[in-house]
This record gives C-alpha cells, sequence and structure tokens, in this order.
C-alpha cells in the first residue's frame, strides 16, 4: 500500500499543471506570439508571468525579463524597462547579459531623449 501511495504521489509531479495556470514556458511562448503581433503591452504581461513562474520550473527568469524589458521599451515604458533589463542582468548567460546592458544603454538614451 506504501509502495502505491509513494508511486501515485510521484506521478502528480508529471502532471499538468490546473486549468488556468499557465507554466513559464506557455506565458513565454505567449509573449513571443504577441510581440510578433506587435501587441506589446499584452507581451510585457506574458513575459512577466513568466519570470514569476520560471523559478518553480528551475529556468532561468533573467530570459523572460529581457524579453519583458524589451516589450517595455516598445512602449516607451523606460523606467520598468530599466528594471528588467537590471533584473535580466543577474543571468549567468554572458552573451544574454551583453545584451541587457547593450539594450539598457538604448533605454537610458531614449528616455533621456523622451524627458
Amino acid at each position: 500500500m506504501k509502495n502505491i501511495l509513494l508511486a501515485m504521489i510521484g506521478l502528480l509531479a508529471f502532471l499538468p499543471p490546473a486549468r488556468g495556470e499557465d507554466t513559464a514556458r506557455q506565458s513565454m511562448n505567449e509573449g513571443t506570439r504577441l510581440y510578433e503581433n506587435k501587441s506589446y503591452d499584452q507581451a510585457a504581461e506574458s513575459f512577466g508571468r513568466a519570470a514569476e513562474a520560471a523559478p518553480k520550473e528551475d529556468l532561468d527568469a533573467a530570459i523572460a525579463r529581457y524579453n519583458e524589458a524589451n516589450a517595455r521599451f516598445k512602449t516607451g515604458h523606460f523606467g520598468e524597462a530599466a528594471t528588467n533589463y537590471a533584473d535580466a542582468l543577474r543571468s549567468r548567460d554572458l552573451a544574454l547579459q551583453g545584451k541587457a546592458y547593450y539594450n539598457r544603454g538604448n533605454n537610458r538614451m531614449y528616455a533621456y531623449k523622451g524627458s
């Protein structure tokens, strides 16, 4: 009986999330689709959900924050983009860090021009 219970508990780890609960990957895919369709506000929200869910799925939230920053930049929300770029810099991925530094610089320049 104990072995059956342990096996059932083990299988629960492989079940998909409950309806209405997006996984980080689902939110990233949705955000990418929205970004490609130029729905930047909605894309940023999806990427934000992906970043929040990423640690539960042992994924790098910095990728989602970088994408969220790019979407915020496209909508002119430079302050929020700056925060998200800073979060992306926490990644261990040096290529991602380089892109985040570059885009953070562009973000600062556009924020300065806009004020």
